[in-house]
């Protein structure tokens, strides 16, 4: 379902400086503006303007960590640096060095004017930014736990200067804290036990050893070979299921960052602590439809570390398992469950001391009766294959975006630490192919460097696909993650906006549009209070073609959706549309902004007013999340 197109009016909201004059292709209606079309609206001739489309795209960026031994090189010049696409070299048009050595040089936004918000990053960065990711919904309980307390560790001596975000991932992805080189914060935002994802419904406990038990239970039972077979046929499909929907949700969290983070100038470092997430679930011989459960998700992550790259955004993925044993020598699993199992055996990693949850270490079975010789070690089998798949998953999206993966070890701090000081100590290289023809293709880079000894980390390649691949001219779902309940905010289209309920005083004189506001207004329970909504949107990362009639052609898209406190929607307004600008027109808006009005009809009570600003050529998508405590009392003079 697409939310419904409205015919909201196309006027200049009270706090903007401009008005401008638009001519609107929407089913025949013409907004209207606060000024009378000024000469300049008369359509130009072809020769008006060079006809162009805007786009960013032409411009590959390649941020470049070199390392020797472990630590980061510093002090490179350009002409170390060699750069190649599909094995031509390419001229190296920018080159910048960045060092955390160096302080960070912070531009703090002026303060907004009263009831104005915006989406633009709360700060700008000349070093990276880091983000720390919690993922619940892929780690075992106990593992959390050891997780936050090796982070908190961390976070107390963390080193001057540098700036660090908290995110967590369960059932759907949520901010915690905000970017912030105060400790305090962040140490808040960990300690905090409303933040604590808990336990992930799609994971099963690995020390959970009911469904073996009941598979040899089912055994001493004298249950059928056949009986036996579908169960565990069952227990597959339904493990393949679990991880298909796992997959899913991962990813559409990635690509929300990947959104979230672009409109952050330079480096992105996506410290990722997560338990268990494989490219491939393979064939297992043991069931009665082998092929069943198998599955590859590779061309899925592929494309999520596409649109990770054109972020910028490098991943470090951090196993928060640590060093851990097979569910087989668990304490819980011993009994009848295997045969002839030796005191002391290894872990998979080859590691004898290893981590169960917050630091103890996991106990062998006792040496049980013989019920089936083999299961032991099919079951060793699956977990050595599986552990190896979840690693490969970690190294390709760390290879793929430039990051380094971190697994087999309990010094998560340490990783957290290495992670950081890798990531803020880079090189960025930037070029303009010499293959100017956008065709979807991937295209691989390559850098060198004189120095053979040392290690570089990038991202590997990128789609060539021109700025409009990915139009579908779609108007907003309400299942679109950017403009979900509580999701970050995005920063691909910057926008201010201003949010006053009808008889604020600031709108004296002011009237409201006739009748109800809003798509579901007429199912609201009275009382209710109408708000303003008056955006100004940053039309600089919006794609404008300019046709044979010498005018700037945009499709954009403005959509307000208030929700409960349980992200149930209350209310939607939204209007897409397309514009046909003058040169004039179009250079002015570029300046200011785009203004834009709506109206929305707000229950009473708690609501949360999420805003986006969409471009329809390129699915780019803005938004901002706004809590509003909605009084039927009028605000006093």
């Amino acid at each position: 379902m697409k939310f419904s197109r409205t015919r909201t009016q196309l006027a200049v909201a009270p706090f903007l400086i401009f008005a401008l004059a638009l001519s609107v292709q929407d089913g025949g209606a013409k907004p209207q503006s606060t000024q009378s079309p000024t000469p300049e609206t008369k359509t130009a001739s072809p020769q008006a303007a060079t006809p162009a489309i805007r786009t960013a795209s032409n411009l590959v960026v390649v941020d470049v960590v070199v390392s020797d031994d472990g630590k980061p090189v510093t002090g490179l010049q350009q002409n170390s640096f060699r750069i190649f696409e599909d094995g031509r070299e390419q001229s190296i048009k920018v080159f910048e060095a960045h060092n955390s050595a160096d302080p960070s040089q912070v531009h703090t936004l002026p303060p907004l004017p009263p009831n104005t918000y915006s989406n633009f990053p709360e700060t700008t960065v000349t070093t990276a930014a880091n983000i720390l990711l919690l993922d619940a919904l892929n780690t075992p309980m106990k593992d959390q736990q050891y997780v936050r307390k090796q982070m908190t560790e961390y976070l107390k001596n963390i080193p001057a200067g540098t700036r660090v975000a908290v995110f967590t991932l369960a059932s759907k992805l949520r901010i915690v804290q905000g970017f912030t080189s105060d400790r305090q914060p962040l140490l808040a935002a960990l300690s905090d036990k409303a933040s604590a994802p808990g336990v992930s419904p799609l994971l099963t406990d690995p020390d959970d050893s009911t469904l073996t038990n009941l598979n040899s239970g089912m055994q001493d039972a004298g249950a059928s070979s056949q009986v036996i077979s579908s169960l565990q046929q069952f227990q597959a499909d339904l493990a393949a299921f679990q991880t298909d929907l796992r997959v899913q949700m991962t990813l559409d969290a990635l690509k929300q960052l990947a959104a979230y983070l672009g409109g952050i100038p330079g480096r992105k470092n996506l410290i990722w602590f997560s338990g268990s997430f494989p490219i491939s679930l393979d064939p297992d011989a043991s069931l009665s439809n082998e092929f069943s459960a198998a599955r590859n998700y590779s061309d899925q992550l592929k494309a999520t570390s596409d649109l990770l790259n054109t972020s910028r955004v490098a991943v470090y993925p951090v196993d928060a398992r640590g060093l851990f044993s097979a569910p087989m020598f668990n304490a819980s699993n011993q009994g009848a469950n295997y045969s002839g199992v030796a005191h002391g055996t290894p872990s998979a990693s080859g590691n004898p001391g290893t981590r169960s949850g917050g630091g103890a270490r996991s106990r062998n079975p006792a040496n049980a009766n013989p019920t089936n010789p083999n299961s032991f070690a099919g079951d060793r089998s699956k977990f050595v294959q599986t552990t190896a798949d979840e690693h490969a998953t970690m190294q390709e999206l760390a290879q793929d975006t430039g990051g380094l993966a971190f697994y087999d070890t309990n010094g998560l701090k340490e990783a957290l630490a290495k992670a950081i000081e890798n990531g803020e100590n880079y090189y960025t290289l930037a070029y303009i192919p010499d293959d100017a023809k956008f065709d979807g293709q991937f295209r691989k880079i390559q850098v060198k460097l004189a120095e053979q000894n040392h290690h570089l980390a990038y991202r590997q390649g990128y789609f060539a696909e021109s700025s409009t691949a990915h139009s579908s001219n779609a108007l907003l779902s309400p299942s679109e993650a950017a403009i979900q309940r509580g999701a970050p905010p995005s920063s691909q289209i910057p926008f201010k906006v201003r949010v006053l309920p009808s008889d604020d005083r600031a709108l004296k004189d002011l009237k409201s549009q006739p009748g109800p506001a809003g798509l579901m207004a007429e199912k609201l329970r009275p009382p209710v209070k109408r708000y303003w909504i008056d955006y100004a949107g940053d039309m600089h990362p919006v794609v404008a073609n300019v046709g044979s009639d010498g005018l700037h052609h945009l499709s954009i898209e403005f959509a307000a959706i208030a929700y409960d406190h349980d992200g149930k929607i209350l209310n939607v307004a939204n209007r897409a549309f397309k514009l046909n600008l003058q040169p004039a027109q179009y250079n002015q808006i570029m300046q200011s902004g785009l203004p834009f009005h709506q109206e929305l009809d707000l229950p009473i009570g708690d609501v949360y007013l999420r805003l986006a600003v969409h471009d329809l050529s390129t699915d780019r998508i803005g938004s901002v999340e706004i809590p509003l405590r909605v009084s039927d009392k009028s605000p006093q003079n």
